[in-house]
């Protein structure tokens, strides 16, 4: 009769151990998880929001150029209806309206150049932060999971050590 109450106590702390792993099991999981969200989502917060600055910048310094190109040609038109009898004046103005266009052309085609590279740059610099994060995580995890198995370790231990002295106990009865 002893046994059998030796026995059904071992099983109630084998079921007692087994719901205490699960449960450091699934708070362990659910923390790394949120972990591993939280710091992925800040990630991308940064990354979309530094990216839209930029394209902000971006667009109104491409419409501050195609507003003042503009304003150019329309100035230029108007200064040649001014200037048509004056052929050889006619000429050199619209020389300087080409120099003054190729320049615009110049200052829009590197500010996309800038755009496009600063936006590669932005990429892989994010992409090397979520890599960071990732080792980061995947390192705290495995700390997280060692520190979990010693301590499930240890605690079986005692129990064997427990389980040991109860049958000595039993036994020198």
């Amino acid at each position: 009769m002893a046994e059998l109450f030796l026995d059904l106590h071992r099983l109630v702390n084998v079921s007692k151990s087994l719901n205490v792993k699960q449960k450091l099991l699934e708070e362990f999981t659910l923390s790394s998880l949120s972990s591993s969200k939280k710091k992925v989502e800040e990630t991308w917060i940064a990354h979309r929001r530094d990216r839209k600055e930029l394209t902000e910048n971006f667009e109104a310094t491409v419409s501050n150029i195609m507003n003042s190109w503009k304003e150019e040609i329309q100035d230029s038109k108007r200064f040649e209806d001014k200037v048509h009898a004056l052929l050889q004046q006619h000429q050199e103005l619209l020389m300087e309206v080409r120099n003054l266009h190729a320049k615009y052309l110049t200052h829009l085609h590197e500010s996309c150049k800038m755009y496009v590279d600063s936006i590669s740059s932005i990429d892989e610099r994010y992409e090397k932060r979520l890599a960071s994060a990732h080792c980061a995580i995947k390192k705290e995890a495995q700390g997280l999971k060692k520190k979990t198995l010693q301590r499930m370790r240890q605690q079986e231990i005692a129990e064997v050590r427990n389980t040991l002295l109860l049958k000595d106990v039993l036994y020198d009865v």
